[in-house]
């Protein structure tokens, strides 16, 4: 089966086989080619229908490189080259010195710890192995002092000695709270203590000094501890 087709060029009406059907092929007359049963193609020097003729072909040229013109009276500190393009940057990694200040800090700063460590230490050993009197606790101290006072100094009995009768009720001022009171009469004890010391070999409480309580210089002491602090 033939296909009938006309040249878009010169108009002239041909006959194709079907198995050229959606191919080019050239007029026998104009030798212009066309696609076969396609759409007709639009007249030479229109748009998309290839080159103009009698038109010269572009000539390929290298590229060039942009090259920057800046106007005569136009100040700038930039120098261009030879060929008008800026100068590359280039960047040169510096070391930093050393400061000698910071150095010497950073080089004393472990002797500066090694030493704080070493007195930490020995300090901790001072008060493990030595126990000053001065760092027991006040009320610990004051709690045995009533202890000895009740456990030798007070007799049994309704005839106790002034002595006695104060020391018994500074002890209850001191379990009702009333430190005020409790002091007062340890105070007037001392005293009894001072004005007995005057008048012969023997003592407020019977010897003025002994290995063990009671005697008045024990009593003192513990006296002088639950005055302390006032």
């Amino acid at each position: 089966m033939q296909v009938k087709v006309t040249c878009p060029n010169c108009g002239k009406e041909l006959k194709a086989p079907e198995e050229l059907r959606g191919k080019r092929v050239a007029c026998p007359s104009c030798n212009e080619s066309f696609r076969v049963g396609g759409p007709a193609e639009p007249p030479p020097g229109l748009p998309g229908s290839g080159p103009l003729r009698g038109v010269p072909p572009p000539v390929n040229r290298p590229a060039q490189a942009a090259k920057f013109i800046a106007d005569e009276s136009v100040e700038t500190r930039v120098r261009f080259g030879a060929d008008g393009r800026l100068p590359e940057l280039r960047f040169e990694a510096r070391t930093a010195e050393p400061d000698p200040q910071q150095t010497q800090v950073r080089d004393s700063n472990p002797l500066l710890l090694v030493g704080v460590l070493c007195f930490s230490i020995t300090l901790s050993l001072i008060l493990l192995v030595f126990e000053p009197q001065e760092f027991r606790s006040s009320d610990a101290a004051k709690a045995e002092a009533r202890h000895w006072i009740e456990l030798k100094y007070i007799g049994v009995g309704p005839n106790l000695k002034p002595h006695e009768k104060r020391l018994r009720e500074a002890l209850q001022a001191s379990y009702r709270g009333d430190r005020g009171a409790e002091r007062r009469l340890y105070r007037d004890v001392l005293n009894m203590l001072h004005d007995e010391s005057h008048q012969g070999a023997a003592g407020l409480t019977g010897p003025r000094a002994a290995l063990d309580p009671p005697n008045d210089q024990h009593l003192e002491q513990q006296l002088a501890t639950l005055l302390s602090g006032d």
